[in-house]
């Protein structure tokens, strides 16, 4: 079984601020203008497959502010799939962690998620 652990469901939003660092993009060879159109489940789960993968984990994101309603997206985005599995996100200035953590775990969602630099 191959799974790929580390993959992003990014909105049209987040895509068009980091297209707009071109810098940016262009230092990290970033795909950017690939990633417009593969906003969806159901693209990530094509392309996914289309390579021989057989699971995939998506990895949300998410500013102090934004972690429960992150979480429960991707949640949902997840649910009843075979395929797509979520990991939770946390934040360190978020008040909550210890009672997201537990409802993660109610959800039986089994990864978290941590990204100093953007979070």
């Amino acid at each position: 079984m191959i799974i790929d652990c580390h993959a992003h469901i990014f909105s049209s939003r987040i895509i068009s601020g980091v297209s707009a660092k071109s810098a940016m993009v262009e230092k990290l060879n970033l795909q950017a203008s690939f990633a417009a159109g593969r906003t969806t489940t159901s693209a990530l789960e094509d392309d996914c497959r289309s390579a021989g993968i057989d699971a995939c984990l998506i990895l949300p994101t998410a500013g102090a502010a934004g972690v429960r309603n992150v979480n429960t997206a991707f949640m949902q985005l997840a649910a009843g799939s075979d395929f797509l599995f979520t990991a939770g996100t946390l934040h360190p200035f978020f008040g909550d962690n210890k009672e997201e953590l537990l409802r993660l775990r109610e959800h039986g969602v089994r990864a978290i998620k941590l990204c100093s630099f953007s979070q």
